[in-house]
């Protein structure tokens, strides 16, 4: 390959598009995948609404998302909201976290090799581990912050 296209294939916004570009590929199909599912199963039981919402049922995810953000609240009436809400994103910070030091190869252009991983770190084995832990601490924020007593059991 010319020095040019390997330019244009590690140039960081090149990558960025064509990473969003293979989600939207990605969710498309699972969109699909979804709609020609419940088309299916509404021409199945007989139901109205996936098969007339919109032209050829395609509004019928707009509606059950819709649907889905109004429905009541599903935080414990006792709960701690802050911890209750917070847990979550401690939890998949923490796995989020993880990926930065796990490397995933290397690739070779014209003898240069150019390592496939978040960061380069000597201890990347005990930062994963320490990360790791932090995982636990969400665990014991969702069942402190439900207001149960038997929660923390397991």
């Amino acid at each position: 390959m010319s020095s040019e296209v390997i330019d244009i294939i590690f140039n960081p916004w090149v990558r960025t598009l064509l990473g969003l570009c293979l989600i939207g590929v990605v969710f498309g199909g699972a969109m699909l995948v979804v709609w020609f599912e419940r088309k299916l199963s509404g021409d199945i039981q007989f139901r109205l609404g996936p098969k007339y919402v919109g032209p050829f049922g395609i509004f019928q995810l707009v509606a059950d998302a819709i649907k889905l953000m109004t429905k009541e609240d599903l935080i414990p009436s006792k709960a701690d909201r802050l911890l209750f809400v917070s847990a979550p994103i401690v939890l998949m910070g923490s796995v989020f976290m993880m990926l930065v030091a796990i490397p995933f190869g290397a690739v070779f252009v014209n003898g240069v090799e150019y390592p496939i991983v978040g960061t380069e770190m000597d201890i990347s084995i005990l930062y994963i581990e320490a990360v790791s832990s932090i995982s636990i601490i969400g665990a014991f924020m969702y069942a402190y912050s439900s207001n149960n007593k038997y929660s923390l059991l397991g």
